[in-house]
Parts: C-alpha cells; sequence; structure tokens
C-alpha cells in the first residue's frame, strides 16, 4: 500500500500498483539483501564475524570514531563486519558504466572500489551463495553441524566456481512445459485509477514448435475468507512478435495449432490481463484491493528432432511426454567442491569404445604385431624374405670389394702422384717397386703357349731367344732406384 500512502503525483505518472511498484534507495536495497542473506545462512549456519573491519580506509583496521556533536574525543575502535556482509561486498558487481554512478570511489575490502552511490555494486545472488557453499562444506566436511576446519571467507571466494557446474539433462519427449503462479491485485489490467500494473512471463518456443497450449486457472469468485471476498474475470494473452501488442487473447486459456512448425526459435510474451474486484469488510484491513491467485501451465509440442535449450531457454522448462523430440535442457548445480563426478554408467560395449578413444594405440600395436607374427609364419613368405637378406647381402660384399679396389687404385695413384711430386720437387723420395717390361712374342710361341703361366726363370730364358709376338714377356727385376 506504499504506493496508496504517496499521493497522487504517482496517480498522475502511472506509478501505482496496490502490491507492485518501484522505488529506488536503501529502503528497497534492504529487502533485497535481507532475502539474500537468508540463503546464505541457509547454505552456510556457520557463517560469524569476520576479522574484517568496516571499510572506511583504514589500513591498520583501527577506525576514527569522531563524536559529531563534537562532545566526545576521537577514539580508536575495530568495526568488524558479519561474514554475511563480507561475502556480499567480495562477489558484488561493480557497475563502471551507466546512468547515475558516483565520479570518485575509495578503495574498500581487498582494495575494491566502494563508492556512496552503488556501494560495492550489484550484489550477485548465484555466486554469493556458491561461497556460502563452499564455505560451510570446507568447515563441516563431515554434515554434521560442528565446525572442523579453520576456514575464512577468503578460501571458499577462491572454491566459488568449483561450487557451481552447468550440466544438461537429455530425454525422448513429446515436448516442453512450464508454469507459474501469481496474484492479480489490480482493479484492471487496463485501468488508469489506479494503474494496471504488467504480470507477463517470457517463454521461449524452439524452432519446431507444431502446438502452444497455455491454461490459465483461477477462482472467480473466492469466499474462503469470508470477511475479505475476492471475485475476478481473467484471461491469458500472448505476444509472438515482440511489439507488445497481444497477437492472441484466450478465454481464459489459449491453444494454437502451427503447421509445419516454427521456422526459427522465439520468445513469446504470456500476460494475465482482466478485472478483479475485492475488500475486507473488517477495521485496518491489511488490504483495500483485489487479491485474485491464479495459476498459468504451458505445453510446447515439438516436432521429431534434436532440441537444445541454454540456460536460459531451460529456466523452469521440464519435458512432457515420451515423444519422439530429444530434448536437452542446460542447468545449473551448487555442488560440493569436493566432489569428483564419477564414471557414467555405460555397457559393455560402451565401455569398450570409450576406452578404445583414449588407448587408440594399443589396439593399432596389437594389430601390428599379430600381421608379424602371421607373416613371417608363412613359408613362402619366409623364403622371401630370406633371399631378399643373402640378396642384399651379396650386393653388400660386392660393394665392399669394389670399394677395397677402389680404395687400392687411389693408393696406387697416390703412391705415383708422390714419386712424381718427389722428382718434381727434388723431394728425395725413395720407392722401391717391381718394375715390369713387356715383350712382344713371337705368334706361334704365344699360340703354343697359350694359356701358360710364365715364371721368372722361363721368363729370364725367353728373354734371349723370344722376340716379336703379340703376348710380352714380363721380366722381374728386384731393383731400388732412387726417383728425382
Amino acid at each position: 500500500m506504499i504506493g496508496v500512502g504517496i499521493g497522487a503525483g504517482d496517480v498522475a505518472g502511472g506509478d501505482l500498483d496496490y502490491h507492485y511498484l518501484a522505488i529506488s534507495g536503501t529502503s528497497m536495497a534492504t529487502p533485497h539483501v535481507a532475502g539474500l542473506v537468508a540463503l546464505l545462512w541457509q547454505a552456510a549456519p556457520s557463517m560469524k564475524m569476520s576479522d574484517f573491519d568496516e571499510d572506511l580506509d583504514s589500513e591498520s583496521g583501527d577506525v576514527t570514531l569522531v563524536d559529531p556533536s563534537g562532545l566526545s574525543s576521537p577514539a580508536q575502535a575495530k568495526r568488524l563486519i558479519h561474514e554475511s556482509e563480507l561475502i556480499l561486498k567480495l562477489t558484488a558487481r561493480y557497475l563502471e558504466e551507466g546512468p547515475n554512478l558516483a565520479d570518485n570511489f575509495s578503495d574498500g575490502i581487498d582494495n575494491r572500489p566502494l563508492d556512496y552511490a552503488q556501494g560495492y555494486g550489484l550484489v550477485d545472488a548465484e555466486r554469493a551463495v556458491a561461497v556460502a557453499v563452499a564455505l560451510q562444506q570446507l568447515r563441516d566436511p563431515d554434515m554434521d553441524g560442528v565446525e572442523d576446519a579453520n576456514v575464512t571467507v577468503h578460501d571458499a571466494l577462491a572454491l566459488a566456481d568449483k561450487a557451481i557446474t552447468n550440466s544438461s539433462s537429455q530425454s525422448n519427449a513429446d515436448g516442453i512445459e512450464t508454469g507459474w503462479t501469481g496474484d492479480f491485485a489490480i482493479v484492471s489490467s487496463t485501468s488508469q485509477l489506479p494503474p494496471g500494473g504488467h504480470m507477463v512471463r517470457a517463454v521461449w518456443l524452439p524452432a519446431g514448435t507444431i502446438g502452444v497450449k497455455a491454461t490459465l486457472d483461477y477462482d472467480p469468485l473466492d469466499i474462503s475468507t469470508i470477511w475479505c471476498p475476492q471475485g475476478a474475470n481473467l484471461r491469458l494473452v500472448v505476444d509472438t512478435d515482440g511489439d507488445g501488442s497481444p497477437d492472441e487473447v484466450g478465454s481464459p486459456s489459449i491453444e494454437m495449432t502451427i503447421d509445419g512448425g516454427t521456422a526459427e526459435g522465439q520468445w513469446w510474451a504470456f500476460e494475465v490481463e482482466g478485472n478483479a474486484l475485492g475488500t475486507c469488510l473488517t477495521p485496518n484491513p491489511s488490504t483495500e484491493g483485489p487479491e485474485a491467485h491464479y495459476e498459468v501451465h504451458i505445453q510446447l509440442k515439438l516436432l521429431p528432432g534434436s532440441y537444445v535449450l541454454n540456460l536460459d531457454e531451460s529456466r523452469g522448462v521440464t519435458p512432457y511426454g515420451t515423444g519422439a523430440a530429444d530434448i536437452t535442457l542446460s542447468r545449473t548445480h551448487f555442488v560440493d567442491v569436493r566432489y569428483e563426478a564419477p564414471e557414467p554408467d555405460r555397457s559393455a560395449l560402451e565401455s569398450v569404445v570409450f576406452w578404445l578413444r583414449s588407448n587408440w594405440w594399443v589396439p593399432a600395436l596389437l594389430a601390428l604385431f599379430i600381421a608379424s607374427v602371421f607373416i613371417l609364419s608363412n613359408e613362402r613368405v619366409r623364403e622371401t624374405v630370406g633371399d631378399e637378406i643373402r640378396r642384399r647381402r651379396a650386393k653388400r660384399d660386392t660393394f665392399r670389394e669394389s670399394s677395397d679396389a677402389e680404395r687400392q687404385f687411389e693408393a696406387v695413384e697416390e703412391v705415383t702422384g708422390r714419386g712424381a711430386g718427389g722428382g718434381a720437387g727434388g723431394s728425395g723420395t725413395v720407392l722401391v717397386a717391381d718394375l715390369v717390361e713387356a715383350e712382344l712374342l713371337d705368334d706361334a710361341e704365344d699360340s703354343e703357349n697359350e694359356g701358360t703361366i710364365l715364371t721368372d726363370s722361363t721368363a729370364a730364358e725367353r728373354n734371349a731367344t723370344v722376340t716379336g709376338g703379340l703376348l710380352g714377356r714380363a721380366v722381374s727385376r728386384d731393383d731400388s732406384e732412387t726417383l728425382d
């Protein structure tokens, strides 16, 4: 009733609602923060006073307290804050851009920015609860209500990201459904006195949605409390294109069939409209306006196929039926920071496939070994391999002999070269060599002695009697000559 009590200016400005209106300042921040602190207490009942001082730019922790009347002398005092306050300040999101921000800031806890307009910033409910979850798990591992370890908020802050996990759930269904409850707490959704309030909820329609069934349930005449009777006439409307105007109006519910299914995913805005009356006949009533309770339930039928919804699209959504739509919904969970996910249950075949993905080299090595054994156990293969080995060995021996001959030839060239060089250079190198002379033999004798090996003695004898011929006669001389 705060809007009613403020005055006619709220009516003229269109800001009046029996139950819901927006105002700013500490009055509105307080209930939001109080609600969040209740969640922190639920997650971490071990919270207590922290070791951190009130953030008044005091590095020593001794804050100077001054009596504003000037009657008392300044005093030094510690002003420790509670761990719930510390968690909120360490997880808040400080805004650096936007309207109505302060033009300067101070350094607060952990040198975080702090100003007079937004304090440490907007509270981050999810991250704050994650820190509280981690704090309790670390302090009381056995969950017996007794603190077992000395753990600080900063210790829990370091593990907050591990406390929040995103996962998904998969199911085969006919479609997805969602719903919510509310109170129609205005006279009319179109009335200007007092102004109507919007009761809108956005719902994600995946591409392939072929049917929409939105049901509104409410009690047209509620006399459960005889001293405060309520009456209402409500309906559902839906804005399918986001232009702010209703495209379908229910009486009170909506049921639609979409031939071929929606071409692309889109957000639809469902709203409760209508009229309501109510009053209380007792003195000092708690409310003077209507308060018609309602429930909305929405089902979306999907074509057969695969559907993956992100965190925003999955919020408040569950699958229904056992149809041919393969639906994956994203989820956020708070988990134990000491938790390690177990291996998923798999069939024997699935386990083998999963193992092979990480150990592919084992079957590859095994296949190579089996192939080697098969090849080597085959007689023809062994003969072929043996022939190849002998061929390569003979080729290697031939190459080695040719290399030896080449080295001997190079040695002769080196000797000759060195001798010639000695003669030219006057080195006086003495070489001992078998000098060979060749003489022509008679053709007849050559023919007669064809194939005969000449010794040194026979060669010497023939040297005096035989001349000419095509076969040369060799004479060995064991002489030492000096090459100049």
